[in-house]
Formats: structure tokens, C-alpha cells, sequence
């Protein structure tokens, strides 16, 4: 089966404020090509993600999905009590995807 090529532009560690705030990332990551415009992240673990998240969802007003869970046998995610019907849906479908990209042999 052909692969389809896509172009993705990746930083490593910062902050969360350098992720996502333009006028800091300015200022704390210049060279960056993400920095201030980040729009996946990636924690450490589950509690400082859920963390970010609350924050970025209600202070900014953001729509999120996840948290997608990483490093585990099967795709994953993890759910707010207060997941909106529109949450739930987002990552039913990308775990649903992660599902089927699973299951094809690898190459």
C-alpha cells in the first residue's frame, strides 16, 4: 500500500507558555518553527496533562482533545467527567483511527 507523505514541524522540550504564546516565543525560543504556535503537546505524565489542559480549555478558550495515552500495547485515551459530547466524539474518532492503523501489519 502506498504511504502518503505529509510534512510536520517538530521542537523538543518547552514551555507550555512558549508553546502557545507568540510574543514569548519570540523572546524564549526565536529559532523555533513552533514555538508560539504549538498546536499538539506532550506531557510527561497524566496529571500534568490534565493540568495544561483545564487551563488551556477554560482560561483561553480552546477546544481540546484527549488526553491521548502513549506507550501502552493498544490505542488509548483518557476522559474528563466534564468531557463535552464534541470532546468525546473528537476522540472517539482518533482513537477509532489509532484503532485501525493498529491493526495493519507493519512493513
Amino acid at each position: 500500500a502506498a504511504q502518503r507523505g505529509f510534512e510536520m514541524e517538530i521542537d523538543g522540550e518547552m514551555q507550555a507558555d512558549t508553546a502557545i504564546l507568540p510574543e514569548l516565543a519570540v523572546k524564549k525560543a526565536p529559532q523555533s518553527l513552533v514555538a508560539g504556535r504549538a498546536n499538539v503537546m506532550i506531557f510527561p505524565d497524566l496529571a500534568s496533562s490534565n493540568i495544561a489542559v483545564k487551563l488551556v480549555q477554560y482560561l483561553a478558550g480552546a477546544e481540546t482533545y484527549g488526553q491521548l495515552l502513549i506507550g501502552l500495547s493498544r490505542p488509548c485515551a483518557d476522559l474528563s467527567r466534564g468531557a463535552t459530547e464534541d470532546n468525546i466524539l473528537g476522540v472517539a474518532a482518533i482513537v477509532g483511527l489509532q484503532s485501525i492503523e493498529h491493526r495493519k501489519p507493519l512493513i
